[in-house]
């Protein structure tokens, strides 16, 4: 019997868990026989700074108005100075919440969207991150993988998702030195067929391959991430993504994308 090993990107994480037409798709792909899925703390750490981030701000915004209905219109005016592809995740959030509230038969109040809301705090969304993993690999060390969620005195919600870079003293300098040689193959692919597409890509490229320790904190570390990503999937794994700059990586490095 054949096998395959499946490293499973955010992108995909992130519809399965908010999007109910997308994890319909997917979820046969990873429960078929002789699949094996992997994800990484890495990617935990962007989960968390992602989706249980918006869950947060969804659920602290909620608590803030006394009626529902505000909170609905307030996500749905555009005041919220976010991007459009997070204010559209707060909404699709925002809604899953308000639908298992009758899915559970619980009031469609402030409440109930608020008790709803808690329980994904409060392990459901790390459960859902899990789901089918059977290995999570932690090649990078993330700082911010580890920190704790929290419940102030007053029922708000905040979670460290900024990453200082004189602070953490996660392994990812070491990770990348390790694999200079991979480092230097993305870089002349890039250079050869997409430098203007990522200019800035490469000069974090062309620092950090001079000194590995400027790897570290978010301005760096971030941009570098789908880099980082393809770099810790085992080579036997397909990368299941639908994040375009993974074609251009994975071509550098020699290695394939998961096919739905």
């Amino acid at each position: 019997m054949s096998s395959t090993k499946i490293f499973l990107d955010n992108t995909i994480q992130i519809e399965r868990i908010i999007v109910p037409s997308r994890r319909a798709i997917i979820q046969p792909h990873l429960t078929a026989e002789g699949t094996s899925v992997i994800s990484s703390t890495y990617l935990l750490m962007e989960y968390r700074r992602t989706v249980v981030a918006d869950f947060i701000a969804v659920h602290n915004l909620v608590k803030s108005y006394k009626q529902l209905g505000a909170a609905v219109a307030h996500l749905s005016s555009g005041r919220a100075r976010f991007s459009k592809r997070m204010i559209e995740r707060r909404q699709m959030i925002l809604g899953m919440a308000m639908v298992d509230c009758e899915d559970a038969d619980e009031s469609l109040t402030r409440v109930g969207v608020l008790r709803i809301l808690e329980l994904y705090l409060e392990g459901g969304l790390e459960r859902r991150f899990m789901e089918n993993i059977t290995t999570l690999t932690n090649v990078t060390d993330c700082d911010l993988a580890k920190y704790p969620l929290i419940q102030r005195a007053d029922g708000y919600y905040e979670l460290t998702t900024t990453c200082n870079k004189k602070r953490v003293r996660c392994q990812l300098p070491a990770f990348l030195q390790q694999n200079a040689h991979s480092l230097q193959r993305i870089e002349q692919f890039i250079k050869q067929h997409a430098a203007g597409e990522y200019q800035e890509l490469l000069e974090k490229l062309a620092q950090v391959t001079t000194d590995f320790s400027q790897a570290r904190g978010q301005r760096t570390c971030w941009k570098l991430g789908d880099i980082i990503i393809a770099l810790e999937a085992p080579p036997d794994a397909l990368i299941y993504t639908t994040d375009k700059d993974f074609k251009t990586i994975c071509t550098a490095l020699g290695r394939k994308l998961y096919q739905e």
